[in-house]
């Protein structure tokens, strides 16, 4: 049964029959369809605040809502804090786990979200996917760190992490209407994936996809270069499969406060965010990138007729509020020469479904 649960169920399942009276309202001649929306990376930053204003809105009774955390626990805390901070809570609320460092969590969570759909007639498909978990190493790293499978853990669970996923859950957007949406940054401007020396040479045991020595910054530069091409490739095999789903990028510009400061001390990241969202404002607010989300995942905006447009705004956008959507925050050209290539596109494609198995699949 679609429920709204304070108290979370892991065995949570959908229930046409029990659903249909809270669905329709009053009158059970006049049924409601149910927006679904899947997010990766709610429990806190930009993430947590997108779903938090989706709660907020008003006709927030007729969205349900997957949330997809690291951990179960974290997806449970998300429901509760959801109903803590937004009174009369509506939204349909799905507490979901998926490590994305581990491919053996995709496989399990993949095939748990089609068990949630198979034979539901209220909730068919997925409207929206938004791919927004995001990790980033300690500045001062010296090695990497390693995912369950082996991969470096920010191109691992960045960009891999989330490439291997949308495997599972493409066959369940909506073919017509769907959109994905997918986190990145202008920080792809700083990114270079070489010749993937790395990914050929190495395999699985990468260290940098373009198999220099490891740098912290470089690599989650380089994950949210990956995101991006990752976007417009799989918009551009979308369109040659003459499918209605859109695939958008953006970026939520330099977010203070958010988890990927969360490995730099408290004193650090509470001047920073002061210097950048309060005296010199060249920063966002989390408020104002998690609207950001919001705006990618529900509103109407321009948009090429192909898609994969890729959406950001000048620095300081969040001191103009939510009338910068649409506005100063909007389609951007400014994307790198490599994220404009077909071919790397093509190439990153090849090379990702070869370290996550999907050859083989």
């Amino acid at each position: 049964m679609i429920t709204n649960p304070t108290e979370t169920d892991p065995n949570f399942v959908i229930d046409d029959e029990d659903s249909v009276d809270y669905v329709s309202g009053t009158d059970n001649n006049r049924r409601t369809r149910l927006k679904t929306i899947l997010i990766t990376g709610c429990n806190s930053g930009i993430g947590f605040e997108a779903v938090r204003r989706i709660c907020s809105r008003e006709n927030s009774g007729n969205i349900v809502l997957i949330l997809v955390c690291r951990t179960l626990e974290k997806a449970n805390k998300t429901v509760i804090d959801l109903n803590e901070q937004v009174p009369g809570l509506k939204c349909h609320l799905v507490p979901e786990h998926c490590d994305l460092s581990s491919l053996g969590s995709i496989i399990m969570f993949g095939h748990r979200i089609k068990s949630l759909f198979e034979g539901s007639q209220i909730v068919s498909s997925i409207d929206v996917v938004a791919y927004n978990a995001g990790v980033v190493a300690k500045n001062n790293a010296k090695t990497e760190e390693r995912t369950r499978d082996g991969f470096e853990m920010t191109v691992g669970t960045n960009h891999l992490g989330h490439f291997y996923l949308n495997s599972f859950l493409l066959p369940l957007i909506n073919p017509d209407t769907g959109r994905i949406v997918v986190t990145t940054s202008s920080l792809h401007f700083r990114g270079s994936l070489g010749n993937f020396e790395g990914f050929k040479q190495y395999g699985s045991r990468f260290i940098m996809v373009n198999g220099g020595k490891f740098d912290p910054y470089k690599a989650f530069c380089d994950s949210k270069l990956c995101n991006l091409l990752f976007a417009r490739e799989l918009q551009r095999r979308l369109n040659n499969e003459n499918s209605g789903i859109k695939v958008y990028s953006f970026s939520p510009g330099l977010c203070c406060g958010t988890s990927l400061f969360r490995q730099e001390s408290r004193l650090f990241t509470t001047a920073f965010r002061i210097m950048s969202t309060g005296l010199l404002k060249f920063g966002e607010t989390v408020n104002w990138c998690g609207g950001a989300l919001e705006y990618m995942m529900l509103d109407s905006f321009d948009h090429s007729l192909e898609g994969g447009d890729y959406y950001a705004g000048p620095p300081g956008c969040s001191k103009f509020g939510d009338s910068s959507y649409g506005n100063q925050f909007t389609i951007s050209k400014k994307l790198s020469k490599e994220a404009l290539s077909e071919d790397v596109g093509i190439r990153l494609w090849d090379l990702s479904s070869k370290l996550v198995g999907l050859e083989e699949k």
